[in-house]
């Protein structure tokens, strides 16, 4: 059989501090729930697959007490019994996807697309930043280029974003694409390739005056983002920076434990051996509850203030940086309401498949952790992609070292709270694992 006692979490791991190194550490526990961690392959049929999906929700999804009375071998599909079991009142999140899809993003940062993310701004589609040397770099594409049309279909056309989510799925390799950069019009036609990821896509030294302060966007929490975090932040200790803004505009989370790493290099000594996050799961496996704590790194800057870029895309992930932090330091939210996910999955691989549901809620030292609604900034400032990322007169950048420099927030970001939003939501146009790449 393939059910088993011992449950392997995949998305959170403890790191044991060896000197200057750290080594992962997959945590497991014993338990009484029978829980799918393998299958039979000899078995793989759908009604088999349902039951793993249904067992798994049925014992570990952290709503399981308001999934509906169902009969899973009525399903001719996983992922249509997924969305039939999913509480909706509040789970915008949980997925299947292919377990190698799953490994290879979250272990390598590889996925196979064409390298660019969008955001949709008054039904127009925008691109909002492109990964070097991808199909669409090579092509042109470039933060605020528009698209046209998709295969021929205008964006109006796009039929409520259901074919943006084709497209990220879609294994035919080449779609053509109309697109406008600087008011010329032009057709580029481009091929899915694998995408290797860098999770800090900017990263510099901004001086007001005598200060120095440090400044990078952050893309994921995946496990080449420790290397990523480590060069850079040896990199902030050498130049003895005085301020650090980090900019999780777009980042749509990944592992808590990558997390726990960046908000040790953040705090340092402050935060040091205190709690930074409790994992708390359903009634039936409060064994699994787990506390992340803060430790002290080679390059932690010791920090008792830190500058945070947001938008409804930072999710996950990067709120339990911020929810993480609040009850140390000084954290400054600029930009706009984060997306608002205090929830995480561990997940299972079967059948070739990864199942990531829903499984324990995340909270702070103050056991802070309802923030469905988002978090709030401090100063409101909307994403301003007609300007390059970490260009200085970009608005959100351009917002947060007003903030540094005056102690308060400018006029603009005044106006901004009491209009209208006129930016939609670009989360909302991937659904399911796509939207933890957050690129096509």
């Amino acid at each position: 059989m393939f059910f088993k006692k011992v449950y392997f979490i995949i998305l959170s791991f403890f790191f044991v501090n060896c000197g200057d190194n750290y080594s992962m550490v997959e945590y497991n526990s014993s338990n009484n729930i029978n829980l799918p961690t393998e299958i039979d392959k000899s078995d793989c049929s759908i009604e088999e697959q349902n039951r793993v999906v249904y067992e798994k929700m049925k014992n570990n999804y952290l709503w399981y007490e308001y999934m509906p009375d169902i009969d899973y071998r009525d399903y001719n599909s996983t992922e249509s019994l997924l969305d039939d079991l999913r509480y909706r009142d509040y789970d915008r999140w949980s997925y299947i996807t292919s377990a190698t899809k799953y490994s290879d993003f979250y272990e390598k940062g590889v996925y196979k697309g064409f390298g660019f993310s969008i955001g949709e701004y008054n039904g127009r589609v925008f691109v909002t930043y492109v990964y070097e040397n991808s199909p669409a770099d090579m092509a042109g594409f470039k933060r605020g280029t528009e698209i046209l049309e998709v295969d021929g279909k205008t964006i109006s056309k796009m039929e409520n974003r259901e074919l943006w989510r084709v497209i990220s799925r879609d294994s035919s390799s080449k779609i053509q694409f109309k697109i406008s950069n600087d008011n010329i019009e032009y057709i580029v036609v481009l091929e899915k390739k694998p995408i290797k990821i860098s999770s800090i896509i900017v990263d510099k030294i901004v001086s007001i005056d005598d200060k120095k302060i440090g400044y990078f966007i952050l893309n994921g929490f995946i496990e080449p983002t420790l290397s990523e975090l480590d060069t850079l932040f040896d990199k902030f200790k050498r130049e003895e920076i005085d301020e650090l803004i980090l900019d999780m505009r777009y980042n749509g989370g990944g592992r808590v434990s990558v997390a726990n790493y960046l908000a040790n290099l953040i705090g340092g000594e402050i935060t040091e051996e205190m709690p930074f996050e409790k994992l708390e799961y359903n009634n039936k496996n409060s064994s699994l509850n787990t506390t992340f704590n803060f430790s002290k790194e080679k390059n932690s800057l010791d920090l008792d203030r830190v500058f945070i870029i947001s938008t409804d895309k930072t999710c996950s992930a990067s709120e339990s940086v911020i929810n993480g932090l609040k009850p140390y330091i000084n954290v400054n939210l600029i930009g706009s309401k984060t997306c608002g996910k205090p929830v995480g999955m561990s997940g299972v691989d079967f059948c070739e498949k990864h199942l990531a549901p829903i499984e324990f809620k995340m909270l702070n030292a103050d056991g802070d952790g309802d923030y469905f609604s988002g978090i709030e900034p401090r100063c409101y400032v909307l994403d301003d992609i007609f300007h390059t990322l970490g260009e200085r007169d970009e608005s959100m950048l351009r917002e947060t070292l007003f903030f540094i420099e005056n102690g308060i927030c400018s006029n603009v970001t005044k106006r901004y709270k009491i209009k209208k939003r006129d930016i939609d939501s670009s989360s909302s146009i991937f659904s399911g694992f796509q939207r933890e790449i957050d690129a096509i």
